[in-house]
């Protein structure tokens, strides 16, 4: 009977696993599904936008021949104000056009020979209105042709590049088609797995349960083997909370001992180490330090995430003087300017806020301009039901369009050679952000600097 019970367990657990594995699978292709769906419409909104700015540029460029032409047979002034519209607004539109085609470099092309024709349409079109006054029939007239088989050149350019897009959008229709297809039946045998599995399962434990139902005793049996087994089950739930920061401490023993053997090696036979084999040794010790690095922010990012502190009355402006006395070393180093204004006294997690203001003014030291010293402002302002505190600087910068990138663990943005780091500081401070109830926003454009602002509740009655 006891053998029947840890059978029943055992088919019950892997059943279980399966099931919780295809599970996963499925969440896995959905979410996938949902980010080719979103790009799939991303990109079609952006064939539209590439179509509508053509469109426009072509209708402006008639109306504004239209509006010439309406002066030049009337006289009447009100007839240039499309013309005169066109030629403030036109150079602007064809830029945004460029942007949105900046990815596609025959299109790109392609723009760049559209601005050049618009440009000589209007300047011809500047010259009939000049020409006007002068009443030169003859000069005019060569004028309009001119116009006309430039208005047809720049007709037929923006045809082909609505063709163009067109096609564009129909392959990638086309494509993202043909992987919805495969993916929806891929779903659906997925799902008819898993029911058959649960199917198979129910039936077998069904089986299981009329046997036991006849004998008092086996049924107390299993009974007392599965509470044991949920018991076992929520234990390793907890275990596995605490999985990543033991399994992190764990590495950094035999990441010391690989760095201290290498140093006694390089050291000890120093004179015999040819040429060819000292770079081997330095980057076993440069990686062993990246490494070592790396799992210092990893314990750093998974005590924010589980280890809750409590919440004590914290002087801010006290805090930041000591993380900058901290990093007095490479301020000196980099003659770096720091600038502290007023700081408010709130109620935080002491160690979680001291991580926060290290990792942001530590970037802001690294992502430093070259030859400019860095200047460094930290501020806080009274807002709703909190303050904003913000880090500013006058480094390198970013673009703002990886504004969602930089707070993603291990997400860097500039070359690993020219900046070190591990790209887990930015998750670190919007882990410690959020675990205060507050929100760490930033505002940058490349080559002038960036902002992080963090919201924290509380201290503003």
């Amino acid at each position: 009977m006891e053998a029947a019970i840890q059978r029943l367990s055992n088919q019950i657990a892997i059943g279980a696993f399966i099931v919780f594995s295809l599970v996963i699978c499925g969440f896995g292709l959905s979410l996938f599904i949902h980010q080719r769906e979103e790009q799939s419409n991303q990109w079609v909104i952006h064939t539209y936008q590439v179509i509508d700015q053509l469109k426009d540029v072509s209708h402006r460029i008639a109306d504004a021949e239209t509006g010439v032409r309406g002066y030049t047979l009337t006289g009447r002034d009100v007839f240039l104000t499309p013309y005169r519209t066109t030629k403030d607004s036109l150079p602007a539109h064809l830029q945004t056009l460029r942007t949105l085609v900046d990815d596609n470099p025959s299109q790109s092309a392609r723009v760049g020979e559209l601005q050049k024709l618009t440009a000589q349409k209007l300047a011809i079109l500047d010259r009939q209105v000049k020409l006007k006054s002068k009443t030169d029939p003859a000069e005019v007239a060569r004028l309009v042709e001119t116009g006309r088989q430039i208005s047809i050149r720049i007709s037929e350019k923006v045809r082909v590049m609505i063709e163009v897009e067109q096609s564009l959008l129909k392959d990638r229709n086309r494509r993202a088609e043909s992987f919805f297809q495969y993916t929806n039946s891929l779903s659906v045998v997925l799902l008819l797995f898993i029911f058959l599995i649960l199917l198979v399962g129910y039936r077998r434990l069904r089986s299981e349960l009329e046997k036991r139902e006849q004998n008092e005793m086996q049924l107390r049996a299993y009974e007392a083997t599965l509470e044991e087994k949920i018991t076992e089950l929520q234990r390793s739930n907890e275990d596995l909370q605490r999985f990543a920061y033991v399994a992190s401490h764990d590495l950094q023993e035999p990441l010391r001992k690989i760095h201290t053997y290498i140093s006694l090696i390089a050291d000890s036979f120093a004179e015999d180490l040819t040429d060819n084999v000292r770079p081997y040794f330095e980057r076993i010790e440069l990686a062993a330090a990246r490494s070592s690095a790396l799992i210092r922010d990893l314990l750093t990012y998974s005590r924010v995430s589980n280890q809750k502190e409590t919440f004590k009355k914290v002087n801010l402006q006290d805090l930041v003087g000591e993380v900058i006395d901290e990093l007095d070393i490479i301020i000196r180093e980099k003659q770096a300017q720091i600038e502290v204004g007023p700081l408010p006294e709130l109620e935080l997690m002491p160690g979680q806020i001291r991580h926060l203001f290290q990792n942001l003014l530590t970037n802001a030291l690294k992502y430093q301009r070259p030859q400019v010293p860095p200047h460094i402002r930290i501020e806080a302002r009274p807002v709703a039901d909190g303050y904003e505190i913000s880090v500013a600087d006058n480094g390198i910068g970013f673009d703002e369009k990886y504004m969602a990138q930089i707070f993603e663990p291990f997400s860097r943005l500039h070359n690993g050679s020219v900046y070190k780091g591990t790209g887990i500081g930015l998750a670190i401070c919007k882990k410690v952000v959020q675990s205060h109830g507050g929100t760490l926003s930033a505002s940058s454009q490349l080559g002038q600097g960036a902002t992080f602002t963090a919201w924290l509740p509380g201290g503003n009655d």
